[in-house]
């Protein structure tokens, strides 16, 4: 760490993120971490996601009308099961393509909550009907439990609610003032709770970085102390053998710094010592 990584989280601190985004390479820095811990909530969601469908399944087709089993097994089990384990692999083998995940995750809820509006919204048109709560289901899920970041999980549920008052509109199927209202609250905790959830990940994330750095860094000048100086210096000698290149090291020491300490005293004299190792 340097003085200037040390500045960084401080300044992001003071600044504040409101908008839940850093400045410069502290955001990719902060995805980083923020896609290592999400990983289990992640794995977590996909393969409960696979648990449910399959467990609802048996239910729903007691229920469906047999014109409409054929398009909810297609949708429901044979593509988007599937594509949950395929989904669930790629978090354990393919770690080069983490940056692509947010992006997944979104097109697959998004795919997953339009399949369920219209299955769902098609069989109302029928008796008895599926009941809508699954809506609400894989709302509070992706915005709690799918490790997608505030701004994704936002537009991805935007679009699983608005898809199911436009399929009903479009299916022209009845829709209650619960249904509305239950749905639309239902969006509002999901959105409150994911937005607390980043907020806390990144202000704990500051918080690391700046005792990180405060545990590597000397504190009255800002640059390396022993231990950070001595780690740096073994990967450093690594590399070079490795690499087979020279590697030169520069020790500096103050002249006379004795005589000045004792003439303009300590205050002075960290003056000093913090002047030469800026420079």
């Amino acid at each position: 760490m340097t003085d200037t990584d040390l500045a960084r989280y401080s300044r992001q601190l003071e600044k504040g993120f409101r908008n839940l985004r850093f400045e410069g390479s502290l955001e990719s820095e902060f995805r980083e971490v923020f896609y290592r811990r999400g990983l289990l909530r992640q794995r977590a969601a996909i393969a409960l996601g696979i648990l449910l469908l399959a467990s609802l399944a048996p239910l729903d087709l007691q229920r469906l009308p047999e014109s409409l089993q054929s398009a909810y097994l297609w949708t429901r089990i044979y593509i988007a099961c599937p594509i949950l384990a395929l989904a669930l692999c790629l978090t354990f083998y393919l770690d080069n393509l983490k940056r692509y995940f947010q992006l997944a995750a979104l097109l697959i809820v998004v795919y997953i909550g339009v399949a369920t509006n219209s299955i769902v919204l098609m069989a109302n048109l029928h008796r008895p009907t599926l009941p809508y709560e699954g809506i609400n289901l894989i709302i509070m899920t992706s915005f709690l439990l799918a490790g997608l970041l505030f701004r994704y999980a936002l537009l991805c549920n935007a679009l699983v609610a608005v898809s199911y008052f436009a399929i009903a509109s479009l299916y022209g199927t009845p829709i209650s003032v619960h249904e509305i209202f239950f749905i639309t609250a239902h969006w509002a905790v999901g959105a409150t709770g994911c937005y607390i959830i980043e907020f806390n990940s990144r202000f704990n994330f500051l918080q690391q970085g700046v005792m990180s750095a405060l545990a590597q860094t000397d504190a009255l000048t800002g640059i390396f102390n022993r231990g950070a100086i001595d780690h740096k210096l073994e990967r450093l000698f690594h590399y070079a053998q490795r690499e087979k290149k020279t590697l030169s090291l520069l020790m500096v020491d103050i002249d006379y710094f004795k005589r000045y300490n004792d003439l303009y005293g300590h205050i002075e004299g960290d003056h000093c010592i913090y002047q030469v190792a800026k420079a």
